[in-house]
């Protein structure tokens, strides 16, 4: 699969869910950081629910270490949150391997533009030690590590499947971009 395609072909729906959320907001509240959050946590944690009962038997493995639900908590609980809601997105996405890269090429993709946003949100929210951004620090020092090897994977997909990778990409998009927009 050629992932500069797949990139380049998700480019506008990235922009989209960009948009959706003010973390690169110059003038960033805590109130808005805690409300995008909140919002955060229902969609990564319906995300980590439905994959890990429809994830394909040869990517099990994949998806084992990268639930990111804790650090939310994680966040939210530095900023006085623990009753959390678990409503999320409902995830209606076909779940054979080509699709399920293309929902989860959307989910690891943001820890890498997570590592650009934790340096804006702790300068701008004035935030140390990384307390109330470990999310947007993705895997920490194994984030580049991690993505490399969900590449890897994801390149190793036919290039018969790219429509179907590129389809899913492009729903897990919409969903995410929706629940962002709404207020919970």
């Amino acid at each position: 699969m050629d992932l500069g395609a797949l990139k380049r072909a998700m480019r506008a729906e990235h922009e989209r869910v960009e948009a959706a959320v003010p973390l690169m907001c110059p003038d960033l509240t805590r109130e808005q950081y805690i409300s995008t959050l909140r919002r955060l946590y229902g969609v990564v944690g319906a995300w980590e629910v439905w994959s890990s009962m429809h994830a394909p038997a040869s990517l099990r493995s994949l998806i084992a270490s990268r639930n990111r639900c804790p650090l939310l908590q994680n966040d939210l609980a530095y900023f006085g949150e623990t009753a959390l809601r678990t409503a999320g997105p409902e995830l209606a996405l076909p779940d054979d391997p080509a699709s399920f890269l293309g929902a989860m090429y959307v989910m690891e993709g943001s820890t890498l533009g997570g590592q650009y946003i934790a340096r804006h949100v702790e300068s701008v929210l004035h935030l140390t030690n990384r307390e109330g951004s470990s999310y947007f620090r993705g895997y920490g020092d194994r984030t580049a590590e991690m993505w490399k090897e969900f590449r890897q994977v994801l390149a190793s997909v036919d290039e018969t499947e790219t429509d179907v990778v590129i389809s899913s990409a492009r729903a897990m998009f919409a969903i995410f971009s929706e629940w962002m927009r709404s207020t919970i």
